[in-house]
């Protein structure tokens, strides 16, 4: 019941940009089988920058195209790679921390309920629910990047913002936006910890700070 009403607010959503010709889609990566074409040279940076060739990517509309299609796949030693991954080809890409980044956090009223909604910088838009929960660190590792910013991810906040088949891609909640949703909750204290106490529709979220 609880996520039919999600799933109702996203119905409702989708309903009202129906005529919305350049709605954000994400295509359907999990049917795709293509062969590894190698790597590439495009890195997405720790403060969510896209380079390539060792410029930065300007053009928001070709990063954000390039977003729809990212992939991650998890080795046999919990180790995370990300591709760029299309219906022909599965090209591979560095990622310094998390692929994406959390922009946005606003409390929506629906249905006489207040629902935590979360946005992405490529335009994501997803509601904190059993589907997009908030932990520190990410669960598995990046063989790619250094020991240092292993640990600091240990300390940073995610949330799991989209998963297709396999492949789970998590956002990045920034300092600024972490402390608007602190701000959304409240601090509890329990068995001598802390917890960040998050309702969103009918459902709680205890997070330990």
């Amino acid at each position: 019941m609880k996520q039919d009403l999600i799933a109702k607010i996203n119905q409702a959503e989708q309903q009202a940009d129906s005529t919305n010709a350049n709605k954000r889609v994400i295509p359907p990566l999990q049917n795709w089988q293509p062969k590894f074409c190698g790597d590439m040279n495009l890195k997405i940076c720790a403060n969510g920058e896209w380079w390539h060739e060792g410029s930065k990517m300007t053009r928001q509309s070709l990063v954000d195209l390039f977003a729809k299609i990212l992939w991650c796949e998890i080795d046999e030693n919990n180790n995370a790679h990300y591709f760029l991954k299309t219906p022909v080809e599965k090209i591979g890409i560095q990622v310094e921390d998390a692929p994406l980044h959390i922009v946005a956090v606003n409390q929506i009223q629906q249905y006489n309920q207040t629902f935590i909604k979360f946005c992405t910088a490529n335009g994501d838009e997803f509601y904190l629910d059993k589907q997009h929960e908030i932990r520190f660190g990410l669960p598995f590792n990046n063989a790619k990047i250094s020991a240092d910013m292993l640990e600091k991810q240990a300390e940073q906040p995610y949330i799991l913002v989209r998963q297709n088949g396999e492949s789970v891609l998590y956002g990045l909640i920034v300092r600024s936006i972490f402390y608007h949703l602190v701000a959304m909750g409240e601090l509890i204290e329990k068995n001598d910890n802390v917890y960040l106490q998050l309702i969103s529709g009918d459902e709680t979220f205890e997070l330990a700070m």
